[in-house]
């Protein structure tokens, strides 16, 4: 396997960060081969991404599919939005990152859409998502960013309601082309998804304010 594509492979570090548990934890699972994992030639690990999300989805019994779903659908076009900077090109706080930054963005987003999945994987009757450690700590690394290259509090916000707004597309979508399932369903993982985003917002705003200080 191929495991020069840093999209695909992750470190243990940032396999804890996805799965949002201590590393310690996830060398436990992998030690006890509950996680698969690769070494390099150095000795590291090395966990493909699609593994620990399965991994994740499987851990949980609540729309995993769906989950994936809509993360994999939102993931996709905003990825292509990046890629081709169709509407991006007409964004002001976007045309203001340099292209080195931009680059840092997609990596920033690809882990708020793996935390984003993970919480919805998570939920159930008696847990209701993950941790919000986990949501606030992909806030703050969003906010470090954007700060870093002297965007304002407004525009960190304009940039993430444009990678928000794919995301509540694609639960709509998924609502009108899959088998009807009643109303009270799809608003409890409309309000799932905004239950996780509304923490990462509110994240962001804590991190700009505690640098004013």
């Amino acid at each position: 396997m191929n495991m020069t594509d840093t999209t695909e492979w992750v470190s243990l570090g940032e396999a804890a960060k996805i799965l949002g548990v201590h590393p310690a934890t996830v060398r436990n699972w992998a030690d006890r081969g509950e996680l698969p994992f690769r070494r390099t030639p150095g000795g590291h690990r090395r966990f493909r991404r699609l593994d620990l999300l399965q991994w994740a989805a499987s851990q949980h019994s609540t729309q995993p599919a769906e989950a994936q779903i809509i993360v994999q659908s939102a993931m996709g076009r905003i990825l292509m939005e990046m890629m081709d900077e169709g509407q991006l090109s007409s964004q002001g706080w976007y045309a203001k990152l340099s292209r080195d930054a931009r680059e840092t963005l997609r990596s920033k987003v690809r882990r708020l859409m793996d935390a984003l999945l993970y919480h919805l994987a998570s939920t159930t009757s008696s847990n209701h998502g993950s941790s919000p450690s986990t949501a606030v700590e992909v806030g703050y690394d969003y906010a470090a960013l954007m700060q870093k290259y002297g965007l304002s509090l407004v525009d960190a916000v304009r940039g993430f309601a444009f990678f928000h707004h794919f995301v509540i597309d694609a639960v709509i979508q998924l609502s009108e082309t899959t088998s009807p399932r009643s109303a009270s369903e799809w608003g409890d993982l409309l309000r799932q998804v905004y239950t996780f985003t509304d923490e990462v917002l509110l994240a962001v705003i804590e991190r700009y304010e505690r640098n004013k200080l």
